[in-house]
């Protein structure tokens, strides 16, 4: 998928592209999956046959046989592998390289940046775009120090906030800040639309102002620009995750901190989208995807 991000060198990314890693499993799965089942077998036969009424005689003993188990499986299958995780707080964010040599995790965090917020004509806005150029540098930091080792890449962020795309897929405006004003008093306005009973039987979320349901209906009722001519919302993770692959998905976590999802149903709750006036189009995204690609070009 071809994008047109070429403001930052390419030749780290170049290098190591990142194509989901499956291949790192296929040409001995058979020998991975038996090895782990005759593990997993051993294991609960000693612990149901050797260890089980006698906790403080075999406890010693029981530690070692799980502690070697844990080492054999995650030299087989995690050891040499190195993970990228993109840490977004509220006051600040890193990106941290994380790995299982010998059994045991480290991290290391090779980039670390504020996260401010912006006011401006009465909205306050994240800076979205800085906030990107840091998670790309702390991802050319990674690369430029384990290479090839790099396996995947994980964002956290905070919730409820998003980015607003137009039809051709580019970001409208810098994503409102959850402490924006514009949501006060719209739980009262809300519940005469849908009531707080019925709205909790639908969704289960604690309610609270800043929660992206009530954002978008204070978009509505204000009759905002940015909304009416979006294609596409991005929770602030998938925003990230999109720029960088291309792929517009709507991670389901994320998603849940939004209000709008039946919890029943494990999907958008048409109920609660129609009676806010919120357009089942914009978020009708996919919900998962297994793999994603690292686009250069971005870089």
């Amino acid at each position: 998928m071809d994008r047109v991000f070429k403001d930052i060198d390419n030749d780290l990314l170049d290098q190591y592209s990142i194509h989901g890693n499956n291949y790192y499993f296929l040409g001995n799965f058979y020998f991975y999956f038996f090895s782990f089942l005759i593990l997993f077998i051993i294991l609960i036969t000693l612990r149901l046959y050797y260890l089980p009424l006698y906790p403080h005689s075999h406890c010693e003993w029981g530690m070692i046989l799980f502690n070697c188990f844990n080492y054999i499986i995650s030299f087989y299958f995690f050891d040499n592998m190195y993970y990228i995780a993109a840490d977004f707080g509220a006051g600040s964010g890193r990106v941290i390289v994380g790995s299982i040599n010998n059994g045991e995790l480290t991290l290391d965090e090779v980039h670390r940046f504020p996260n401010r917020q912006i006011n401006l004509g009465g909205r306050v806005y994240w800076d979205f775009l800085s906030l990107y150029e840091e998670i790309k540098t702390g991802i050319k930091k990674a690369f430029s120090k384990y290479g090839s080792q790099i396996k995947s890449i994980g964002i956290d962020t905070w919730g409820v906030d998003y980015g607003l795309l137009d039809k051709n897929g580019r970001l409208i405006s810098n994503p409102v800040c959850y402490r924006d004003s514009r949501t006060q008093g719209i739980l009262d306005k809300a519940f005469e639309k849908l009531p707080k009973e019925k709205f909790f039987s639908l969704a289960g979320n604690q309610f609270m102002e800043l929660n992206t349901v009530f954002q978008l209906y204070s978009a509505v009722l204000e009759d905002d620009e940015a909304l009416k001519s979006a294609d596409k919302l991005l929770f602030m993770p998938d925003l990230f995750a999109y720029l960088l692959t291309g792929e517009k998905i709507c991670e389901m976590t994320i998603a849940s901190t939004s209000q709008m999802l039946d919890m029943k149903g494990k999907s958008w709750s048409k109920k609660v989208l129609d009676t806010f006036g919120i357009s089942i189009h914009t978020v009708a995204v996919k919900s998962h995807i297994l793999t994603m690609t690292l686009l250069t070009g971005c870089f």
